[in-house]
């Protein structure tokens, strides 16, 4: 319980004062809130980090660039004549 004190006091900036005032299911439910606000941006933050991996990673460059580049022209083959 002390630790939940502490982050409400440090996190959500409410004193501590307040806090005791407060019914304990009303900072339950302020600290449950909280909780699944950061929960859901950490998800969006991996997501986007995964996108940003999956855009910059070598596979995913090497496959735009062989995209986007002219194919080279195959060599003639040559065939040497026979010296007998």
């Amino acid at each position: 319980m002390y630790d939940n004190i502490v982050i409400a006091m440090e996190q959500l900036h409410m004193s501590y004062d307040t806090i005791m005032n407060l019914d304990f299911y009303i900072f339950e439910n302020i600290l449950d809130h909280y909780t699944k606000i950061l929960e859901d941006r950490k998800k969006q933050e991996d997501e986007e980090m995964k996108k940003q991996e999956d855009k910059y990673s070598p596979d995913s460059m090497m496959r735009q660039q062989q995209r986007y580049m002219p194919s080279m022209p195959k060599m003639p083959m040559v065939t040497m004549p026979k010296v007998k």
